[in-house]
């Protein structure tokens, strides 16, 4: 149910009144940093010159705004507790500020810093200062850790921190790929954190970070939680090439209020909605609908208005019942376009659990559009609901593209459509798409929305208003629909009509996109329901929707254009071996269509490290590291003078990292853990970020020999479209495999090599003649199950020990 506060004043005054818990708004102490101070601190942190750019600085001096502005309201209500007098006929602002659900303790806290109350909330906290635990989570992405010490600077409404160094553990390795790491920071009371700042100081593709979101936590009691959404890369060679970013508050939650067990949620919801901006922009004569989007389900509250809307900055209380819709995820607020001033800028939003008392704030800060006047305006904004030890939705923005069947849309009676796009955990609200922007070469015109996330996106729907012929035709095509859906046949349609596809990707740091290019139309079924989901006029009732087909790949990496410049590659391998290792590795550096030998630089390891170079050769994109063993020279790492090459000897591999000491490029092999023995070769893909790794995998390898005589090993390499698996030795139980008339099997694992093109095989023997007729190579890709026919038409002899190969056409192999 709604309640507007005008038109029930007493009876909040009464609840306020009996209501202990909501003694001071949380509203005197949303305020942010002065400009001035900022940049000072800013200054002494080594912030990066990008920090400064002018769209950075729109939004510093958007939040300074709401600053002044609750700070006004801060005094409004300082001056109102020492009023004895004040009643009824003090200001909107004051009365709403009465209803707002901040503790007294985080009023004493935040307001007094001389006060008593200080003392008693936790031995971590100082009189003049303050514990966090600041919470990384490292995102699930291909090469997302990191080995770096990151850094973070907290802001806020008092003070900023100073930079905190957030430290590596050599015993257990933070920032690891999709895990959570704490660190305890103790520093001058900072009051309410508008923002941080996070990164690192290095610069090379692949040696950054993907951090998914930040958690800070005041170590107090009655304290919060603040929740910081990232999901970016800190990695100079990916996206924009930013190595730190600046992350304002998206939410937070008193811990205070978090939910036991023994209380349930029955979706009744107090929000104060504050809206405007200081300078009076802001407000709207629009009606509000209001959505809440639960585990269980999703409710709509609709033709909400305050007159506190036509006037701001203000705050408006509203309480809506969600119903039985489980745990509350996310709430969309809408406009409907009404009165003389349809647009409406929400700054950030209370809420409280009315059954489990639960209490959290999260922030808009955006404006409420209707109509296509302005590039990508929206008439509705999204925010998660964040409560601790529950993972939050992200915001994402939204973009696409529409492929038109054709320009001119002659069965529409409007060119603006609206969209929406629906996903597994839901779906955004409906946004204009102007189809008169549409490119004439291409017939595309792209899109951009925020929202927060729908999941996996499953379709898009484009709401469109139909002339008469267009609805004839609609109406042809749903009875049409409806036959192949009763008969299970999945058949599309409307595929020429309005749209061919539709691309959709979450942002510029999302390594796919989708792509939805299956139509069909507004079921019978659906029609006979009249649930119209929308109340807007503008929007139509009748809509194509176009189902997702497939996802695309994407590279993530940063341009040509934007990257910095690069300088010969001067690679350098670390590597970690483990006590009684003899043997001295091989390692090889390989591309798709090139590959290069390390040279090792000691062969006495220093705490157990051995280090390899390769400063020679310009190798392309490194796809896999091959280490084999150099039976040339040992370790010098044994006391023994007579040591000799046998099965006993082995080098134990624990982790490697390579670096590019020019480009500062880096790929970590953080988990090798690998034994090789004297005839062991093992390849280890490459993992650079948002590219998954080429796999391993096995080549099951038949010979059947022909004529042969005398003992010899037989070495082979296969050759592929992207690389080969270097030399190996055919190696199985059998004592003598090559012997006359015989078939044997061999198995070699190694990195993909694509399609088989060519087979090399090398003999080797102890200084004694020998011949051998290889009559037919078989190699399975036990993978793709493909196999290839390879024949060697001449013998192998003491004058001819190698020889290569193409691959047997099929009719030549039958």
């Amino acid at each position: 149910m709604l309640q507007n506060v005008e038109d029930c004043s007493d009876e909040v005054n009464e609840l306020t009144a009996n209501d202990n818990r909501r003694e001071v708004s949380c509203g005197s102490k949303l305020t942010e940093p002065d400009n001035e101070k900022e940049a000072e601190n800013v200054k002494e942190s080594g912030r990066s010159e990008e920090e400064n750019k002018a769209s950075e600085k729109e939004e510093e001096e958007e939040l300074v705004q709401n600053n002044e502005k609750i700070e006004d309201h801060g005094r409004e209500e300082r001056k109102a507790s020492n009023t004895a007098d004040t009643g009824q006929s003090d200001s909107v602002k004051k009365e709403v500020s009465e209803l707002m659900f901040a503790t007294s303790n985080d009023q004493a806290f935040d307001n007094n810093e001389t006060s008593s109350s200080e003392a008693n909330f936790s031995p971590t906290t100082k009189e003049d200062g303050m514990t966090y635990t600041v919470s990384v989570i490292t995102g699930n992405r291909w090469a997302a850790d990191t080995d770096l010490d990151l850094f973070i600077i907290l802001y806020g409404d008092l003070n900023t921190s100073e930079k905190h160094l957030l430290r590596q553990d050599t015993n257990e390795p933070k920032f690891q790929q999709n895990r959570m790491d704490s660190f305890h920071i103790e520093t001058t009371k900072l009051g309410l954190l508008q923002k941080i700042i996070i990164g690192h100081d290095r610069t090379g593709y692949g040696v950054g970070v993907y951090i998914e979101r930040v958690l800070v936590t005041e170590n107090i009691a009655d304290g919060r939680q603040y929740l910081f959404q990232c999901a970016k890369w800190l990695d100079s060679g990916q996206v924009d090439g930013k190595i730190e970013r600046s992350l304002k508050t998206t939410a937070f939650c008193y811990l205070t209020t978090i939910l036991h067990d023994s209380r349930s949620t029955s979706g009744r919801w107090e929000l104060i909605l504050h809206s405007g901006k200081d300078d009076g922009s802001g407000a709207t004569t629009s009606n509000l609908n209001i959505v809440g989007y639960g585990s269980q389900g999703s409710s709509m509250t609709t033709k909400i208005y305050d007159n506190r809307m036509a006037k701001v900055p203000s705050a408006s209380l509203v309480q809506v019942d969600f119903g039985e819709i489980g745990d509350l995820l996310k709430v969309r607020i809408e406009i409907d376009g009404n009165g003389e001033m349809p647009n409406y800028y929400l700054n950030y939003v209370e809420l409280r659990d009315l059954d489990t008392e639960e209490r959290m704030v999260s922030y808009v800060r955006k404006w409420l559009k209707t109509g296509c006047d302005e590039m990508n305006s929206q008439p509705f904004r999204e925010f998660p609901v964040f409560r601790a030890a529950f993972e939050p939705l992200n915001i994402l923005s939204y973009e696409g593209k529409i492929k038109l069947s054709s320009r001119k849309q002659r069965f529409l009676e409007k060119p603006i459509v609206y969209a929406r796009i629906l996903g597994e955990i839901g779906e955004t609200g409906c946004f204009p798409v102007d189809f008169r922007c549409v490119s004439d070469l291409k017939q595309e015109l792209s899109f951009k929305a925020e929202a927060v996330s729908v999941g996996r996106i499953q379709s898009t729907r484009l709401y469109v208003k139909m002339n008469d012929i267009g609805n004839e035709i609609y109406e042809g095509m749903q009875m049409l629909q409806d036959i192949y859906d009763r008969r299970h046949i999945n058949v599309s349609m409307a595929n020429d009509w309005i749209a061919e596809k539709v691309t959709v990707r979450e942002s510029h740091h999302a390594p796919y996109r989708y792509v939805m290019a299956v139509n069909r139309v507004k079921s019978m079924e659906e029609e006979n329901e009249k649930a119209k989901e929308d109340t807007c006029d503008d929007i139509g009732d009748l809509f194509v929707e176009l189902l997702l087909s497939e996802m695309e790949g994407l590279s993530t990496k940063i341009s040509k254009k934007k990257a910095l410049s690069r300088k010969q590659p001067q690679w350098i391998l670390s590597m970690t071996i483990g006590e009684g290792s003899t043997l001295v590795p091989k390692v090889t550096l390989c591309a798709e269509n090139t590959s290069a030998e390390m040279t090792i630089v000691a062969t006495t390891p220093i705490d157990m490290i051995i280090t390899f170079q390769q400063k020679a050769a310009d190798i392309s994109t490194i796809i896999k590291v091959r280490v084999g063993i150099d039976d040339s020279q040992y370790l010098n790492c044994t006391s023994s003078d007579d040591l000799q090459f046998n099965d006993g000897n082995i080098i134990e591999i624990q982790k490697m990292k390579l670096y590019d000491s020019e480009n500062g490029d880096e790929l970590r092999f953080p988990a090798v853990n690998t034994i090789l023995t004297l005839e062991s070769v093992y390849e280890f893909p490459a993992v650079w970020p948002d590219i998954p790794p080429i796999s391993n995998i096995v080549y099951i390898i038949t010979i059947n020999s022909g004529e042969s005589s005398a003992d010899f090993d037989v070495y082979i390499t296969l050759n592929g479209t992207k690389g080969d698996t270097g030399l190996r030795k055919l190696i199985n139980d059998d004592i003598d495999p090559f012997q006359e008339k015989k078939m044997s099997k061999f198995e070699v694992e190694a990195v993909s090599i694509g399609e088989l093109l060519t087979t090399s095989i090398v003999i080797k023997n102890e200084n004694h003649s020998f011949k051998w007729k290889c009559e037919q190579v078989h190699i399975l890709d036990s993978e793709t199950n493909l196999f290839y026919i390879f024949k060697f038409s001449k013998m192998f002899t003491d004058e001819l020990k190698i020889q290569q190969v193409s691959a047997s056409r099929l009719t030549d192999a039958l």
